[in-house]
């Protein structure tokens, strides 16, 4: 049980050390969902921990808490996985727009003022 709980507080601080990462990542409406995803993962711990501390004799408990480890980690890494193709899809298109309307701008100042 030792070995698990090691086990689950290396991947725990690692998972926090990604989070923590990603967050500079946070656009405008994923910001909501970031931090309803971190409420959530708050709470696996708290529950995680009442579990571990509860079944700290019972083997079939140690491969519960693995598996369910395992599971969070898996639909964390998708979450984060899908939320930075998000953010980094709306960097490129930020930076799309803002090139264009540099272009634009540049033409405008060229023409007269009058866009083309």
């Amino acid at each position: 049980m030792i070995r698990l709980v090691q086990e689950i507080k290396a991947e725990e601080a690692a998972l926090n050390e990604k989070l923590s990462a990603y967050e500079t990542y946070i656009f405008g409406e994923d910001g909501e969902t970031y931090q309803s995803l971190l409420a959530s993962y708050a709470e696996f711990r708290r529950a995680l921990v009442y579990r571990v501390s509860g079944s700290a004799a019972s083997r079939t408990q140690e491969g519960y808490l693995s598996d369910s480890a395992r599971e969070l980690a898996d639909y964390l890494s998708r979450v984060i996985a899908g939320q930075l193709e998000r953010s980094v899809q709306a960097g490129q298109q930020y930076r799309e727009d803002s090139d264009y309307i540099g272009r634009m701008s540049s033409m405008a100042g060229r023409n007269g003022g009058e866009t083309p």
